[in-house]
């Protein structure tokens, strides 16, 4: 995966909008040997997710955010549940499938800082 200047600062901005818990957990998914473009999903969706509540999130708008392809994306998500970066749920609401994610615990239990919801995990993103 080839990253251009315009891409690089999107991710930097990204990584200085996460908090220092989410920045933990992006450090040590770094350490697992991750690809590329896992990595740098996992970036983009650690600010929408969080490792209390499954939620789903736009693939278009992930892989436009995150500068990957559609197929690309796919293969990142396959990758990062495959670590154990991403838990995945799947929940038919009104007779609609829907995948949702929350980030992984096997991540966030080798980063020891996710240890409890906060107390209003709602505002948590």
């Amino acid at each position: 995966m080839e990253i251009g200047q315009h891409n690089v600062e999107r991710l930097d901005r990204h990584w200085r909008l996460l908090s220092p818990l989410h920045q933990a957990f992006v450090t040590e998914l770094g350490r697992t040997g991750v690809g590329d473009a896992a990595f740098t999903l996992a970036l983009v969706l650690t600010r929408m997710l969080n490792t209390w509540a499954y939620r789903s999130f736009s693939a278009d708008a992930a892989a436009q955010e995150s500068g990957l392809t559609l197929a690309e994306l796919t293969r990142a998500v396959v990758e990062l549940v495959d670590l154990g970066a991403l838990d995945v749920r799947k929940k038919t609401c009104l007779g609609r499938r829907m995948t949702l994610y929350r980030l992984g615990k096997a991540i966030v239990s080798r980063t020891g800082t996710f240890v409890a919801p906060p107390e209003d995990a709602d505002t948590v993103r």
